[in-house]
């Protein structure tokens, strides 16, 4: 199976990087679990994207993980 990469204009966008930490993990424990997500957002967004996760509006993961009575907290930038 072939995967491409990002596109080359995606590398030229500036932004922040961060992870979020989950507690509990999300899923079936021994089966498949996620601890981590980690996106991406413009420059000075970080706060008001973290903001969005916790709302439910972000990522589907940490939409599912909200909606599970679970957590998460910033992890590095």
């Amino acid at each position: 199976m072939s995967r491409k990469g990002a596109p080359s204009w995606l590398s030229r966008i500036p932004g922040e990087v961060y992870t979020l930490h989950f507690w509990p993990p999300f899923g079936v424990p021994g089966v498949q679990q996620s601890k981590h997500y980690t996106g991406w957002t413009r420059p000075g967004r970080t706060r008001a994207r973290i903001s969005e996760h916790h709302q439910g509006r972000g990522a589907r993961l940490t939409e599912l993980q909200v909606n599970a009575g679970g957590s998460f907290v910033l992890a590095s930038v």
